[in-house]
């Protein structure tokens, strides 16, 4: 029975850690855009030791489950590079194409193809919520986002075909996955300051 919980235990750790790091580094590569919706997260207040910090979790969720954490880590990635903001010179398209090339087969490599192809599905899942949860704070920006070009409707049915895809593909690391979200969810609802918290502060 504890080999059961452990089996359970140690993919959804793995799975948080690399989840919380990613969404870390983003933060700091998109600091305007997180101020611009009155958000204050946890990676604004580490500051520069937010990529010590990631890197350290990054190795721990490798140390409990490596297969999981690096389809996962190259699934985000690699989406996190395809080419959204429209007019792109063709240099950077290329450059964007070529990581994604290269993530992938970094992917194939280490992981093997069906977990290859599940971290690419549940990155697709995580970024359609993650565009949902903003959508109201994202439709008061400048930028051209995700959820602004797709909307409701297509997010929401991105989101369900990929999250049926990867039950499909792996029910058991997919249940992880979703356990491991809420986690995140919470932890970067409790550790995220608001703009309506900053004036009651003053």
């Amino acid at each position: 029975m504890s080999g059961d919980w452990l089996d359970f235990l140690r993919p959804t750790l793995s799975l948080l850690l690399v989840i919380w790091s990613l969404q870390m580094m983003d933060d700091v590569f998109k600091a305007e855009q997180v101020l611009g919706r009155g958000e204050r997260t946890l990676a604004a207040k580490i500051g520069r030791h937010v990529l010590p910090f990631t890197g350290l979790c990054l190795l721990i969720a490798g140390a409990w489950q490596a297969h999981v954490a690096l389809a996962m880590f190259f699934g985000v990635s690699a989406l996190r590079f395809f080419p959204l903001s429209l007019p792109i010179s063709r240099r950077q398209l290329l450059s964007k194409f070529s990581l994604i090339v290269v993530m992938w087969l970094c992917s194939l490599l280490f992981v093997g193809t069906w977990l290859a192809v599940w971290g690419i599905v549940m990155a697709i899942f995580l970024e359609c919520m993650l565009s949902l949860l903003q959508y109201h704070q994202d439709h008061w920006l400048i930028e051209d986002t995700l959820s602004r070009r797709l909307g409701i409707p297509l997010l929401m049915l991105g989101g369900v075909l990929a999250l049926g895809s990867s039950f499909w593909i792996s029910s058991r690391y997919t249940i992880s996955f979703l356990v491991a979200l809420s986690f995140w969810t919470a932890i970067a609802e409790w550790t995220t300051d608001r703009l309506e918290d900053w004036h009651i502060s003053f």
